[in-house]
């Protein structure tokens, strides 16, 4: 029961350090998704990835690899834009990335 205990508590440390670790990055993700969705540039984002057609696939994978979104912002997002009209494939090209 002891070893238990100590195991129990190393793992709780570990998921708290990490916590800790991802945590600046997880605040500028949640502070940018705030800042696109009060200036309503998902709408922007939406009408320049439907407005390219076939190329917008390519254009949400790099829109993704260049955001400094973390998933908890980056799915919202990507749901907005999916209830806004934008096709699927680049929605889920930008989510994946």
């Amino acid at each position: 029961m002891d070893n238990f205990v100590t195991v129990l508590t190393g793992l709780v440390i570990g998921i708290w350090d990490e916590f800790i670790y991802i945590l600046p990055y997880l605040a500028i993700g949640v502070l940018l998704e705030a800042v696109i969705r009060t200036m309503k540039w998902h709408l922007k984002i939406r009408h320049a990835l439907t407005r390219f057609g076939g190329f917008t696939i390519l254009l949400a994978t790099l829109l993704g690899a260049v955001s400094p979104l973390c998933a908890c912002a980056t799915l919202p997002l990507v749901i907005s834009l999916l209830l806004a009209g934008l096709p699927l494939a680049p929605a889920m090209a930008l989510l994946v990335t």
